[in-house]
């Protein structure tokens, strides 16, 4: 429900009261802290058997390592800068589009509904793949190439308000399939690693996809776009997407038929 009026109430401040928007959000953000501070319980902790001591640079090391954290680690890297994308390169590619705050907000709010309304069926239809014994990546994968889709539409020439909107509902499906399946292929990387080990591997993946793909998406596409290159930019994107897809099967089915 935020994540669906959020967009529409900080595209109306941003019209009408644009010094009005920061300090609401860091109000939201303080009181959200104090509420957290005083709700949750003080004994509320980790088991002793998901913690140990801090690893440093060593997580990076064993992500490189290990095979299967390697594999699922470039997956959440890649995946997430692709999701990163709705946060910077979309959010510059809509005020071409429209310069109504109302439809860019819309945009947002849109994609929020469609998780609402369609994540269960999502998480049915992804557990019945791992319960054909389909692995986690392979899930990744398919999120990844839909990402790839959502961003394909968008480098159609003669964007228009209707197909950003069917853009946004194919990035919708996309976050569906792959942001809860990253978590759920780390959890399955355990091998007696404590958890709090297991989900450092996925802080440093994901983490690192959205800071590139927000740096890409806000540097790399505006200095493409001025050069009318906006398109150039989604296709480049995608192809990476599906790149990277087609790449990771095609090696694990190869490493297969060898054993």
């Amino acid at each position: 429900m935020a994540a669906a009026v959020g967009p529409l109430a900080a595209n109306l401040l941003v019209g009408d009261l644009p010094r009005v928007l920061l300090p609401a959000i860091a109000g939201i953000y303080l009181l959200t802290a104090t509420l957290m501070f005083v709700l949750v319980p003080r004994d509320l902790r980790p088991a002793d058997s998901a913690a140990r001591k801090p690893q440093g640079l060593r997580v990076v090391a064993d992500m490189v390592r290990d095979p299967r954290v390697r594999t699922v680690s470039l997956l959440a890297l890649v995946g997430s800068v692709m999701y990163g994308q709705f946060f910077s390169a979309f959010a510059i590619h809509t005020t071409h589009v429209t310069g109504s705050p109302t439809v860019r907000g819309a945009y947002y709010t849109a994609n929020a509904v469609i998780i609402v309304a369609g994540q269960l069926l999502i998480k049915r239809l992804a557990n019945r793949a791992l319960g054909r014994w389909h692995a986690p990546w392979i899930i990744l994968c398919v999120g990844i190439s839909v990402f790839g889709l959502s961003f394909l539409l968008l480098a159609l020439p003669g964007a228009s308000i209707a197909l950003t909107f069917l853009a946004v509902g194919v990035f919708a499906v996309a976050e569906m399939v792959f942001s809860p399946m990253v978590s759920t292929a780390y959890a399955q990387l355990g091998d007696g690693r404590p958890m709090v080990e297991v989900f450092n591997f996925r802080q440093v993946g994901a983490t690192l996809g959205e800071s590139l793909g927000g740096f890409t998406g806000g540097a790399l596409f505006t200095t493409l776009f001025q050069h009318r290159l906006g398109s150039a930019y989604w296709a480049g994107t995608a192809l990476v997407g599906l790149t990277t897809a087609a790449a990771t099967v095609a090696f694990h089915r190869r490493r297969a038929a060898r054993r």
